[in-house]
């Protein structure tokens, strides 16, 4: 997340319709985007760890899938909005949200952590 020096710096040297100021996944599927139909097709019953799970929207979305997902976060924060996300969604039988995990996992995520 940007803090308000960031977006002060990035307004000054960007257009404002420079598409850094819009959300490219906006309606689509960042999975899906980024890592394709083949990715959301193979985590279909395998333990998945979201790493730097953020918000829980990706995680959420593989455990819609079919998948059992570990979402990783070192932000408290962002654990109660992806469990919040995960019970909306009637996922938290398979979508957990944590700091730790001691579980391993067949497959290991990271978009937009680092």
């Amino acid at each position: 997340m940007l803090d308000s020096l960031q977006v002060a710096i990035l307004k000054r040297v960007a257009p404002r319709e420079s598409p850094l100021f819009e959300d490219a996944y906006a309606g689509k599927s960042k999975l899906r985007t980024l890592l394709g139909a083949s990715f959301l097709e193979e985590i279909r019953g395998k333990t998945v760890i979201d790493f730097g799970c953020g918000d829980g929207a990706e995680a959420v979305e593989m455990a819609s899938l079919g998948a059992d997902v570990i979402g990783l976060d070192i932000r408290e924060r962002m654990l109660v909005l992806g469990r919040s996300r995960a019970e909306t969604a009637h996922l938290s039988h398979c979508c957990e949200f944590t700091s730790r995990c001691a579980r391993q996992a067949d497959i290991v995520v990271s978009i937009d952590s680092f």
